[in-house]
């Protein structure tokens, strides 16, 4: 698995962080190949080469501002990161043709390769590629998640909810160019994230097949600080456009912002290569899951379009 980050924190924070195992197995950081993973690869879906972003490649606009008020509410959050980074999140927009901001948003990951890439759009229809940003700790081995404590992301067909304050500090940072870029404390400055609808109807029901009787978990979110207990982390900096756009997708016009969450990008290859690694689920069972996640990859990659998609026991069902 990964590097364990406690190893890297303050021995006050190594009991706290220690804790996040209740909901997941394991706390990591980077995966020890990430650095075998080219920044620069060929992105068959935007159609030509795509650069994968990290907090550095992200410059502030200004170089100080103060404290506000109330550095907890979402009007504060979102005013500041305009202030700190508002010209180069327009100039990404408005370099593919789009209205800035966007009113569509649409978010997918890759595990193996460690990306997170931004979609978005003026209309639920022809979304347009924006940035892919490297995730910095996760689970990044594919297989699904099936229990509590299994140290695993997610894989599959998910909505997200914003929400506010947390008493982790790893779900705090303060938003000053001189601290956003350090760890988090809590009750300190700015607590924002989104969280995934884990499990959904077919996660439990692929609990209840491959694990009887075992909670599948839950408590999924996406946020800062770069710590993980299966959830999805960032770099601060590099989080703060992953939550901006977020918070512009319209969800009375379009429904829920939809994130799908994928092994790696498909191949035969890749499938073939990873389907005996898991233990929990035998190598058949697995390609078969994964065949049909697949089948949701490939249609948005055809469409570019927000995916229709049911539930029919473990499996999705896609409307075209």
């Amino acid at each position: 698995m990964g590097n364990n980050i406690l190893n890297f924190l303050p021995a006050g924070r190594q009991g706290i962080l220690a804790l996040a195992i209740l909901f997941s197995c394991s706390i990591s950081g980077n995966k020890p190949d990430a650095a075998n993973i080219k920044c620069n690869t060929k992105d068959s879906v935007a159609g030509n080469t795509k650069e994968v972003i990290d907090a550095p490649d992200i410059p502030f606009d200004i170089n100080e501002c103060k404290s506000g008020k109330n550095e907890q509410s979402p009007e504060f959050i979102s005013s500041r990161i305009e202030e700190l980074i508002g010209k180069s999140l327009k100039k990404w927009v408005t370099e593919k043709n789009l209205n800035y901001p966007p009113s569509c948003i649409l978010f997918r990951v890759f595990k193996i390769e460690q990306e997170y890439e931004i979609w978005a759009g003026n209309s639920m229809e022809n979304l347009t590629h924006i940035k892919t940003i490297k995730i910095c700790a996760f689970d990044g081995e594919p297989g699904p998640k099936l229990t509590t404590s299994d140290g695993k992301t997610p894989e599959g067909f998910y909505y997200c909810d914003i929400s506010y304050g947390s008493k982790y500090w790893w779900m705090w940072m303060k938003l000053t160019p001189d601290d956003v870029d350090k760890s988090g404390e809590a009750s300190r400055g700015s607590s924002f994230k989104m969280c995934i609808n884990y499990p959904n109807a077919a996660d439990a029901e692929r609990t209840k097949k491959f694990m009887k009787g075992k909670n599948p978990g839950g408590e999924i979110c996406i946020h800062g600080n770069c710590v993980s207990a299966g959830c999805i982390s960032f770099k601060n900096r590099a989080f703060l456009p992953v939550y901006y756009f977020a918070t512009k997708h319209n969800t009375a016009k379009y429904g829920k912002l939809q994130i799908h969450i994928f092994p790696f990008r498909f191949t035969e290859k890749l499938k073939s290569r990873y389907c005996d690694s898991y233990s929990k689920i035998d190598g058949k069972s697995l390609k078969s899951f994964w065949d049909n996640l697949e089948e949701g990859y490939r249609l948005f990659n055809k469409n570019h379009r927000l995916l229709n998609f049911s539930y029919q026991q473990d499996k999705y069902i896609f409307k075209d």
